[in-house]
């Protein structure tokens, strides 16, 4: 069997993923230079893998290349199901319905329609909302007969990886948060081997960029996909600030850039159950730390003497966050790491250590939002151990006391010749309608 890739447009006024019977593979696919037909190889899945509970013929599984990362660096590629991924049936050229795979990467439809049939898989999931796509937009996807279909080729295999891994981190963050409502739709710019004049992934807004360069393999780097997932949800419920500086946080760092970058390196471990964070070029790996065993040196550690709005290392915040969070019953434990973030961070008037949100504001959302909960646990590891200079004492507010509510900037006056603009920056094509 051959798989036809493709990369589907996914930019304002052009056909989308929505086109209907429109999004035809004649009217939006681009195929892509040197990668036209991707044998699919053996598709051994059994005798009865074409067949659903109800009998349809329209069904299968979709499967990809990943390759694990450990200490030892990239690991040899095994086949993996992808889950929620978007499974289009199409007859004739024109689109019949849609499906999402299960978590085994199983797809079915009760439609059967006649003429020449084939499915196309986009690396695209509507629960959560994610795409993955290129620098341009277009959204990674594949064609080919119904059944069985398992992915080799990198830049579809990366496009899944990535889309598996994001999912993953969303159905986590969902049951952290505690959230019933669906994420903002997050849109993933990817292109292997390919990166930018600044060279590194960074997140705006609902887009995440996943950037490197030749020899990097971050798609299949979870830990470090998972960090970046986590700078989407800091934009989500807005606990933290950006100030300006150096992405890469490391030692002496702006106490809110240390906690800007440290919280998402605690998410990737809490959202994995692992503590080890690690990145890999080349195939090698080329960070590999353990949040949960830091040196109690270095720049793992805070300096006793100084005030709390010190210059600090991302991973002191990181590590002392992932020691919590893996101190005592997990469902506990979670319950008090993530409340701080939408119960105390989000009012402007907790801020106790650098100007704006930072690991001193999260601590004293930690004691106040759970009662005083692991302060024994926080004066040894954080204050002792890690040296940093805590004091303990957080101004807990009283049951109903008001909250201060920010000051809400007046409505913007746009002058003749404004240019509108969405969000992300893109000019509007405004339609007006006539009355």
């Amino acid at each position: 069997m051959a798989l036809s890739l493709l990369l589907l447009a996914h930019c304002d006024g052009s056909p989308g993923l929505d086109g209907g019977a429109e999004t035809d593979a004649g009217s939006v696919d681009a195929a892509l230079p040197d990668a036209a037909l991707l044998d699919a190889g053996p598709l051994d899945a059994g005798p009865d893998a074409g067949m659903d509970a109800a009998g349809s013929l329209s069904s299968g599984v979709v499967t990809y290349d990943r390759r694990p990362i450990s200490s030892a660096g990239l690991g040899a590629a095994t086949p993996d199901p992808v889950g929620g991924a978007t499974v289009v049936l199409i007859a004739d050229g024109l689109e019949v319905a849609r499906a999402q795979t299960d978590a085994d990467g199983r797809y079915s439809f009760v439609e059967e329609p006649s003429g020449e049939v084939q499915v196309r898989v986009l690396a695209d999931s509507a629960r959560p909302p994610i795409a993955v796509t290129d620098f341009a937009g277009n959204v990674y996807a594949f064609s080919g007969g119904v059944g069985a279909l398992h992915i080799t080729e990198p830049d579809f295999a990366g496009a899944l990886a990535l889309l598996d891994t994001q999912r993953d981190g969303l159905r986590f963050a969902a049951e952290a948060f505690s959230r019933a409502a669906e994420f903002p739709p997050l849109e993933i710019r990817w292109e292997r081997g390919r990166t930018t004049p600044g060279g590194t992934s960074y997140a705006t807004g609902d887009e995440l960029w996943i950037l490197g360069g030749p020899t990097d393999t971050d798609e299949y780097d979870t830990p470090v996909l998972l960090h970046e997932l986590g700078h989407y949800l800091q934009w989500v419920y807005e606990f933290s600030d950006v100030p300006d500086g150096d992405p890469h946080a490391g030692a002496d760092t702006d106490p809110r850039l240390a906690w800007n970058e440290g919280w998402p390196s605690f998410f990737s471990a809490a959202a994995r159950g692992d503590g080890s964070y690690r990145d890999s070029v080349g195939g090698v790996t080329a960070i590999d730390l353990d949040l949960g065993s830091l040196p109690f040196s270095g720049e793992y550690v805070g300096r006793a003497s100084a005030p709390m709005s010190q210059r600090l290392s991302e991973w002191l915040i990181a590590g002392s966050l992932y020691h919590l969070y893996t101190s005592g019953d997990l469902t506990t434990q979670r319950a008090r790491s993530f409340a701080p973030l939408t119960q105390w961070l989000d009012d402007p008037g907790h801020d106790r250590g650098a100007f704006g949100r930072d690991f001193v504001d999260f601590l004293d959302g930690y004691l106040c939002v759970s009662s005083g909960a692991d302060r024994a646990r926080i004066e040894q590891h954080v204050v002792r151990d890690r040296r940093f200079p805590y004091d303990l004492s957080p101004t807990c507010p009283k049951p109903g006391t008001p909250r201060l509510e920010q000051s809400i900037d007046p409505p913007r006056v746009f002058l003749p010749g404004t240019v509108l603009r969405d969000q992300r920056g893109r000019s509007l094509r405004v339609i007006q309608i006539a009355r």
